[in-house]
Protein backbone atom coordinates (compact mmCIF):
# COMPACT_ATOMS: atom_id res chain seq x y z
CA UNK A 1 0.00 0.00 0.00
CA UNK A 2 1.32 3.48 -0.89
CA UNK A 3 2.44 5.80 1.91
CA UNK A 4 0.85 8.96 0.48
CA UNK A 5 -1.51 9.17 3.46
CA UNK A 6 1.52 9.15 5.81
CA UNK A 7 3.22 12.21 4.27
CA UNK A 8 2.45 15.90 4.89
CA UNK A 9 4.18 19.06 3.72
CA UNK A 10 4.99 22.47 5.19
CA UNK A 11 5.77 25.10 2.55
CA UNK A 12 7.88 27.97 3.90
CA UNK A 13 8.04 31.16 1.83
CA UNK A 14 6.98 31.63 -1.76
CA UNK A 15 9.06 28.86 -3.35
CA UNK A 16 7.97 26.34 -0.72
CA UNK A 17 4.35 27.35 -1.20
CA UNK A 18 4.53 26.94 -4.98
CA UNK A 19 5.84 23.37 -4.71
CA UNK A 20 3.52 22.37 -1.89
CA UNK A 21 0.45 23.60 -3.74
CA UNK A 22 1.07 20.76 -6.22
CA UNK A 23 1.32 18.23 -3.42
CA UNK A 24 -2.00 19.47 -2.06
CA UNK A 25 -3.54 18.71 -5.46
CA UNK A 26 -2.27 15.14 -5.02
CA UNK A 27 -4.26 14.83 -1.80
CA UNK A 28 -1.60 15.56 0.81
CA UNK A 29 -2.08 17.66 3.92
CA UNK A 30 -0.21 20.92 3.39
CA UNK A 31 0.47 23.87 5.68
CA UNK A 32 1.67 27.12 4.11
CA UNK A 33 3.73 29.50 6.29
CA UNK A 34 4.83 32.89 5.03
CA UNK A 35 5.78 36.32 6.34
CA UNK A 36 4.07 37.86 3.30
CA UNK A 37 0.29 37.88 3.10
CA UNK A 38 0.56 38.80 -0.59
CA UNK A 39 2.49 35.59 -1.30
CA UNK A 40 -0.12 33.54 0.52
CA UNK A 41 -2.87 35.23 -1.52
CA UNK A 42 -1.27 33.95 -4.75
CA UNK A 43 -2.06 30.38 -3.63
CA UNK A 44 -5.75 30.88 -4.31
CA UNK A 45 -7.98 28.27 -2.72
CA UNK A 46 -5.17 26.43 -0.95
CA UNK A 47 -6.08 25.32 2.57
CA UNK A 48 -4.21 25.89 5.85
CA UNK A 49 -2.45 29.20 5.20
CA UNK A 50 -0.63 30.79 8.12
CA UNK A 51 0.63 34.36 7.99
CA UNK A 52 3.43 35.10 10.45
CA UNK A 53 2.23 37.97 12.63
CA UNK A 54 4.05 41.25 12.03
CA UNK A 55 5.49 40.11 8.73
CA UNK A 56 5.34 42.06 5.49
CA UNK A 57 7.81 39.82 3.67
CA UNK A 58 11.53 39.86 4.39
CA UNK A 59 13.14 41.12 1.15
CA UNK A 60 15.52 38.12 1.36
CA UNK A 61 16.68 39.11 4.86
CA UNK A 62 17.34 35.84 6.71
CA UNK A 63 17.83 37.48 10.10
CA UNK A 64 14.48 39.23 9.87
CA UNK A 65 12.85 35.91 8.99
CA UNK A 66 14.42 34.23 12.02
CA UNK A 67 13.24 37.03 14.29
CA UNK A 68 9.67 36.90 12.99
CA UNK A 69 9.48 33.11 13.26
CA UNK A 70 11.01 33.14 16.73
CA UNK A 71 8.47 35.70 17.94
CA UNK A 72 5.63 33.55 16.56
CA UNK A 73 6.78 30.05 17.47
CA UNK A 74 3.87 29.39 19.82
CA UNK A 75 1.30 30.21 17.14
CA UNK A 76 3.20 28.20 14.51
CA UNK A 77 3.55 25.21 16.83
CA UNK A 78 -0.17 25.34 17.59
CA UNK A 79 -1.21 25.33 13.92
CA UNK A 80 1.21 22.47 13.12
CA UNK A 81 -0.16 20.46 16.02
CA UNK A 82 -3.72 21.10 14.87
CA UNK A 83 -3.30 20.52 11.13
CA UNK A 84 -0.60 17.89 10.71
CA UNK A 85 -0.93 14.36 12.07
CA UNK A 86 1.10 12.43 9.49
CA UNK A 87 4.20 10.37 10.28
CA UNK A 88 6.44 12.12 7.72
CA UNK A 89 6.68 15.92 7.52
CA UNK A 90 8.53 17.47 4.60
CA UNK A 91 9.65 21.09 5.11
CA UNK A 92 9.94 22.72 1.66
CA UNK A 93 11.81 25.99 1.04
CA UNK A 94 14.31 27.92 -1.07
CA UNK A 95 17.78 28.28 0.40
CA UNK A 96 18.28 31.58 -1.46
CA UNK A 97 15.28 33.59 -0.24
CA UNK A 98 14.51 35.27 3.03
CA UNK A 99 11.54 33.62 4.76
CA UNK A 100 12.31 30.03 3.75
CA UNK A 101 16.09 30.24 4.01
CA UNK A 102 16.03 31.92 7.42
CA UNK A 103 13.21 30.06 9.09
CA UNK A 104 13.39 26.50 7.77
CA UNK A 105 16.56 25.10 9.39
CA UNK A 106 15.35 26.39 12.76
CA UNK A 107 11.86 25.00 12.19
CA UNK A 108 13.24 21.60 11.17
CA UNK A 109 15.32 21.44 14.34
CA UNK A 110 12.32 22.43 16.44
CA UNK A 111 10.10 19.78 14.85
CA UNK A 112 12.78 17.12 15.21
CA UNK A 113 13.16 17.82 18.93
CA UNK A 114 9.48 18.32 19.75
CA UNK A 115 7.92 15.66 17.52
CA UNK A 116 10.31 12.73 18.05
CA UNK A 117 7.82 10.17 16.71
CA UNK A 118 7.62 11.98 13.37
CA UNK A 119 10.25 11.90 10.64
CA UNK A 120 11.24 15.43 9.59
CA UNK A 121 12.52 15.58 6.01
CA UNK A 122 13.56 18.55 3.90
CA UNK A 123 13.27 19.82 0.34
CA UNK A 124 15.34 22.86 -0.56
CA UNK A 125 16.32 24.67 -3.74
CA UNK A 126 19.74 25.97 -4.80
CA UNK A 127 19.97 29.23 -6.80
CA UNK A 128 21.41 29.49 -10.28
CA UNK A 129 25.08 30.46 -10.38
CA UNK A 130 24.25 33.84 -11.95
CA UNK A 131 21.77 34.85 -9.25
CA UNK A 132 22.46 37.75 -6.89
CA UNK A 133 25.04 38.13 -4.14
CA UNK A 134 22.32 37.94 -1.52
CA UNK A 135 20.90 34.74 -3.01
CA UNK A 136 24.33 33.08 -2.97
CA UNK A 137 25.11 34.38 0.52
CA UNK A 138 21.76 33.26 1.91
CA UNK A 139 22.30 29.79 0.48
CA UNK A 140 25.77 29.53 2.00
CA UNK A 141 24.47 30.54 5.44
CA UNK A 142 21.41 28.29 5.16
CA UNK A 143 23.54 25.25 4.40
CA UNK A 144 25.90 26.02 7.24
CA UNK A 145 22.89 25.65 9.52
CA UNK A 146 21.55 22.56 7.74
CA UNK A 147 24.91 20.81 7.91
CA UNK A 148 25.20 21.63 11.58
CA UNK A 149 21.69 20.27 12.16
CA UNK A 150 22.46 16.98 10.42
CA UNK A 151 25.97 16.63 11.87
CA UNK A 152 24.81 17.26 15.44
CA UNK A 153 22.04 14.70 15.30
CA UNK A 154 24.48 12.10 13.99
CA UNK A 155 27.15 12.76 16.61
CA UNK A 156 24.77 13.10 19.59
CA UNK A 157 22.62 10.09 18.64
CA UNK A 158 19.46 12.19 19.04
CA UNK A 159 16.31 11.90 17.00
CA UNK A 160 17.38 12.53 13.44
CA UNK A 161 16.13 14.48 10.48
CA UNK A 162 15.33 12.27 7.51
CA UNK A 163 16.06 12.63 3.81
CA UNK A 164 17.04 16.06 2.45
CA UNK A 165 16.32 16.58 -1.25
CA UNK A 166 18.35 19.42 -2.81
CA UNK A 167 16.86 20.67 -6.09
CA UNK A 168 19.40 22.54 -8.22
CA UNK A 169 18.16 25.46 -10.34
CA UNK A 170 21.29 25.11 -12.48
CA UNK A 171 19.73 21.98 -13.97
CA UNK A 172 16.89 23.70 -15.89
CA UNK A 173 16.11 27.20 -17.08
CA UNK A 174 12.46 26.89 -16.08
CA UNK A 175 12.05 26.74 -12.30
CA UNK A 176 8.44 25.63 -12.55
CA UNK A 177 9.56 22.71 -14.70
CA UNK A 178 11.91 21.68 -11.90
CA UNK A 179 9.11 21.93 -9.35
CA UNK A 180 6.83 19.77 -11.49
CA UNK A 181 9.57 17.19 -12.02
CA UNK A 182 10.28 16.89 -8.30
CA UNK A 183 6.63 16.51 -7.34
CA UNK A 184 6.24 13.76 -9.93
CA UNK A 185 9.35 11.93 -8.76
CA UNK A 186 8.45 11.96 -5.07
CA UNK A 187 4.87 10.90 -5.77
CA UNK A 188 6.22 7.95 -7.78
CA UNK A 189 8.37 6.92 -4.80
CA UNK A 190 5.45 7.11 -2.38
CA UNK A 191 3.40 4.92 -4.75
CA UNK A 192 6.06 2.21 -5.16
CA UNK A 193 4.44 -0.19 -2.62
CA UNK A 194 1.34 -0.32 -4.85
CA UNK A 195 3.32 -2.20 -7.50
CA UNK A 196 2.78 -5.92 -7.02
CA UNK A 197 4.99 -8.28 -9.00
CA UNK A 198 5.76 -11.99 -8.55
CA UNK A 199 9.45 -11.23 -9.22
CA UNK A 200 9.61 -9.17 -6.03
CA UNK A 201 8.01 -6.12 -4.40
CA UNK A 202 9.05 -3.15 -2.29
CA UNK A 203 6.77 -2.62 0.69
CA UNK A 204 5.82 0.49 2.65
CA UNK A 205 8.37 -0.23 5.39
CA UNK A 206 11.18 -0.24 2.79
CA UNK A 207 10.17 3.16 1.41
CA UNK A 208 9.84 4.63 4.89
CA UNK A 209 13.26 3.34 5.96
CA UNK A 210 14.79 4.87 2.83
CA UNK A 211 13.24 8.27 3.63
CA UNK A 212 14.25 8.09 7.29
CA UNK A 213 17.92 7.88 6.36
CA UNK A 214 19.62 11.02 7.64
CA UNK A 215 21.43 12.83 4.85
CA UNK A 216 20.87 13.93 1.29
CA UNK A 217 18.79 11.95 -1.18
CA UNK A 218 18.10 11.89 -4.91
CA UNK A 219 15.51 10.22 -7.14
CA UNK A 220 16.07 9.13 -10.71
CA UNK A 221 13.58 7.72 -13.23
CA UNK A 222 14.33 5.95 -16.48
CA UNK A 223 12.47 4.70 -19.51
CA UNK A 224 11.23 1.10 -19.72
CA UNK A 225 14.19 0.11 -21.90
CA UNK A 226 16.82 1.58 -19.54
CA UNK A 227 19.99 -0.31 -18.72
CA UNK A 228 22.69 0.33 -16.13
CA UNK A 229 24.53 2.89 -18.30
CA UNK A 230 21.33 4.88 -18.68
CA UNK A 231 20.72 4.66 -14.95
CA UNK A 232 24.16 6.06 -14.18
CA UNK A 233 23.64 8.80 -16.76
CA UNK A 234 20.26 9.64 -15.25
CA UNK A 235 21.80 9.96 -11.78
CA UNK A 236 24.41 12.36 -13.18
CA UNK A 237 21.81 14.48 -14.99
CA UNK A 238 19.09 14.52 -12.36
CA UNK A 239 17.28 17.65 -11.13
CA UNK A 240 19.23 17.44 -7.87
CA UNK A 241 22.60 18.83 -6.81
CA UNK A 242 25.46 16.74 -8.26
CA UNK A 243 26.56 13.66 -6.33
CA UNK A 244 29.85 13.66 -4.50
CA UNK A 245 32.34 10.98 -5.57
CA UNK A 246 32.91 9.74 -2.01
CA UNK A 247 30.75 6.61 -2.50
CA UNK A 248 28.80 7.44 0.66
CA UNK A 249 25.28 6.00 0.52
CA UNK A 250 23.11 4.31 3.15
CA UNK A 251 20.18 2.91 1.15
CA UNK A 252 19.38 2.16 -2.48
CA UNK A 253 15.74 1.65 -3.39
CA UNK A 254 15.36 0.23 -6.90
CA UNK A 255 12.01 -0.52 -8.52
CA UNK A 256 12.76 -2.06 -11.93
CA UNK A 257 11.00 -3.15 -15.08
CA UNK A 258 13.75 -5.67 -15.75
CA UNK A 259 16.84 -6.76 -13.84
CA UNK A 260 19.71 -4.26 -13.56
CA UNK A 261 23.34 -5.04 -12.79
CA UNK A 262 23.45 -4.11 -9.10
CA UNK A 263 27.23 -4.58 -8.85
CA UNK A 264 27.72 -2.03 -11.63
CA UNK A 265 25.40 0.36 -9.81
CA UNK A 266 27.44 -0.01 -6.61
CA UNK A 267 30.56 1.06 -8.49
CA UNK A 268 28.78 4.35 -9.16
CA UNK A 269 27.14 4.91 -5.78
CA UNK A 270 29.25 3.00 -3.27
CA UNK A 271 28.20 0.06 -1.12
CA UNK A 272 25.01 0.75 0.85
CA UNK A 273 23.84 -0.64 4.17
CA UNK A 274 20.97 -2.25 2.30
CA UNK A 275 19.28 -2.40 -1.10
CA UNK A 276 15.51 -2.61 -1.46
CA UNK A 277 14.67 -4.21 -4.82
CA UNK A 278 11.36 -4.75 -6.53
CA UNK A 279 9.73 -4.87 -9.94
CA UNK A 280 6.96 -3.11 -11.81
CA UNK A 281 5.69 -2.88 -15.38
CA UNK A 282 5.92 0.90 -15.98
CA UNK A 283 9.31 2.44 -15.20
CA UNK A 284 12.65 2.02 -13.48
CA UNK A 285 12.88 4.19 -10.37
CA UNK A 286 15.97 4.58 -8.20
CA UNK A 287 16.32 6.36 -4.84
CA UNK A 288 19.66 6.94 -3.11
CA UNK A 289 19.52 8.14 0.51
CA UNK A 290 21.98 8.80 3.30
CA UNK A 291 24.24 10.65 0.86
CA UNK A 292 26.85 13.27 1.70
CA UNK A 293 26.07 16.95 1.27
CA UNK A 294 27.05 18.17 -2.25
CA UNK A 295 30.29 19.77 -1.10
CA UNK A 296 31.60 20.60 -4.57
CA UNK A 297 28.43 22.48 -5.53
CA UNK A 298 28.25 24.25 -2.17
CA UNK A 299 31.92 25.24 -2.39
CA UNK A 300 31.11 26.77 -5.77
CA UNK A 301 28.30 28.79 -4.20
CA UNK A 302 30.67 30.06 -1.50
CA UNK A 303 33.25 31.06 -4.12
CA UNK A 304 30.61 32.78 -6.24
CA UNK A 305 29.38 34.70 -3.20
CA UNK A 306 32.92 35.85 -2.42
CA UNK A 307 33.52 36.95 -6.03
CA UNK A 308 30.28 38.91 -6.08
CA UNK A 309 31.13 40.46 -2.72
CA UNK A 310 34.57 41.57 -3.93
CA UNK A 311 33.06 42.99 -7.11
CA UNK A 312 30.47 44.92 -5.11
CA UNK A 313 33.09 46.29 -2.71
CA UNK A 314 35.19 47.44 -5.66
CA UNK A 315 32.16 49.10 -7.26
CA UNK A 316 31.24 50.83 -3.99
CA UNK A 317 34.81 52.05 -3.60
CA UNK A 318 34.80 53.54 -7.09
CA UNK A 319 31.39 55.06 -6.51
CA UNK A 320 32.62 56.72 -3.31
CA UNK A 321 35.51 58.37 -5.20
CA UNK A 322 33.18 59.64 -7.92
CA UNK A 323 30.70 60.99 -5.37
CA UNK A 324 33.48 62.73 -3.46
CA UNK A 325 34.72 64.48 -6.61
CA UNK A 326 31.20 65.42 -7.62
CA UNK A 327 30.54 66.78 -4.15
CA UNK A 328 33.68 68.94 -4.26
CA UNK A 329 32.67 70.43 -7.59
CA UNK A 330 29.18 70.99 -6.29
CA UNK A 331 30.42 72.93 -3.31
CA UNK A 332 32.64 75.12 -5.48
CA UNK A 333 29.78 75.91 -7.83
CA UNK A 334 27.49 76.66 -4.92
CA UNK A 335 30.00 79.04 -3.34
CA UNK A 336 30.49 80.96 -6.60
CA UNK A 337 26.78 81.12 -7.19
CA UNK A 338 26.14 82.38 -3.67
CA UNK A 339 28.93 84.94 -4.05
CA UNK A 340 27.48 86.12 -7.35
CA UNK A 341 24.02 86.46 -5.84
CA UNK A 342 25.47 88.35 -2.88
CA UNK A 343 27.36 90.77 -5.16
CA UNK A 344 24.25 91.40 -7.26
CA UNK A 345 22.27 92.17 -4.14
CA UNK A 346 24.84 94.72 -3.00
CA UNK A 347 24.79 96.44 -6.42
CA UNK A 348 21.06 96.65 -6.33
CA UNK A 349 21.12 98.16 -2.86
CA UNK A 350 23.77 100.67 -3.92
CA UNK A 351 21.79 101.65 -7.03
CA UNK A 352 18.64 102.21 -4.99
CA UNK A 353 20.57 104.38 -2.54
CA UNK A 354 22.02 106.53 -5.34
CA UNK A 355 18.55 106.88 -6.86
CA UNK A 356 17.26 108.36 -3.62
CA UNK A 357 20.09 110.89 -3.54
CA UNK A 358 19.44 111.87 -7.15
CA UNK A 359 15.76 112.55 -6.39
CA UNK A 360 16.79 114.84 -3.59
Amino acid sequence: MSIIKDVAFIGIGQAGGNICSQFELQGHTVLYINTSQEDLDTLGDAQNKHHVAGGEGTAKNRELSKELISNNFNAIDKVIDEKIKEEFIFVVFSSAGGTGSGASPTLMEYLKNNYPKRCICGVTILPKTEESLRAQGNTYECFQELRRLYDETESMNESKCGALFIIDNNRFKDKMQLNNAFVGLLEDVLLVPDSKDIRGTIDAADVKETLRSSGCAIISKMSPESMINELNDSLNKSIFAPLESDEMVEYILLSMISAIDIDALKKKTGIPVDIYQGYNTKQTLCVLSGLSFPKTRLDGIEQQAMLLKEHRQKSLSQKAVIQEKTLDLGIEKTDKLSQSKTEMTRDEIREKAFAKFRKK
